[in-house]
């Protein structure tokens, strides 16, 4: 677990010791962006690794050895540290070690399979878009460039939600912040209050009782609501929102 911990503080070890030797355009790093600048950018990588990297990382691996309990029992008696779902991940049982789970191994194979695959191709995509980020694009040109890199990470949250109405029709979601903006209480979905076990209960109790009269009709508002919101769409609308706040400079 402490080395786990200490992966931030190499990370930025590691990004300081590149700044040092690193050479652009003659000035080193630390005179190209200035002290205040540079210091900014190596706690902000620090931060980064720490809360979006390690941190989330330690937390499923170490909730991976607790069992599957209401929010009520967590912290509880009940909730200590066992090999039960690992066991469940081989075999397919709590109990029983005589068959591999082998819908459950399939799937993690292949999970594993396509993420070297992404990975590689990652590699191979965004090494040459890093040099042309760092040495060959200007102004905005650049822009775009950058632009393009986040729009994919601006639309995840909105296609997790639409891809829950696609595969299961009306859903049955917490009130986060990014449900409740894509999920209409009692229109193509239910919503109930997040870590409240009694409401939880009572959005069940409503949606069964609900759901054979308007099933039919939350299904169809749900793919009405995803028809016009495609991939190109979202990035459109989030470079014309750039655009308005930020207006590109044209090429004289």
């Amino acid at each position: 677990m402490s080395a786990w911990l200490a992966l931030p503080f190499v990370l930025v070890a590691a990004f300081w010791i590149a700044a040092r030797v690193e050479r652009r355009d003659g000035a080193s790093f630390w005179r190209q962006n200035g002290a205040a600048v540079g210091v900014y950018l190596l706690v902000a990588i620090g931060l980064w690794a720490l809360l979006l990297v390690a941190l989330p990382e330690i937390s499923m691996v170490e909730l991976s050895f607790r069992p599957k309990l209401p929010p009520s029992a967590v912290g509880g008696p009940r909730d200590v540290y066992t090999l039960a779902n690992y066991r469940y991940f081989l075999f397919g049982s709590a109990s029983s070690t005589s068959a591999w789970n082998a819908t459950h191994l399939r799937a993690f194979a292949t999970t594993i399979g396509a993420s070297v695959a992404v990975t590689a191709l990652d590699l191979v995509l965004c090494y040459p878009l890093a040099f042309v980020l760092a040495k060959v694009a200007r102004g905005p040109g650049l822009r775009l460039l950058l632009l393009l890199l986040i729009a994919p990470y601006w639309v995840n949250e909105v296609l997790r939600a639409f891809a829950l109405k696609v595969l299961f029709g009306p859903v049955i979601v917490p009130d986060l912040p990014s449900m409740v903006e894509e999920v209409l209480d009692g229109v193509d979905g239910f919503l109930f209050e997040a870590g409240n076990d009694e409401a939880l209960q009572d959005v069940l109790r409503r949606a069964v009782a609900a759901l054979p009269k308007v099933r039919g009709r939350m299904r169809v508002a749900a793919r009405a609501a995803i028809a016009g919101r495609t991939f190109p769409g979202l990035a459109a609308a989030l470079a014309n929102a750039v655009e308005t706040s930020m207006p590109l400079r044209r090429a004289a």
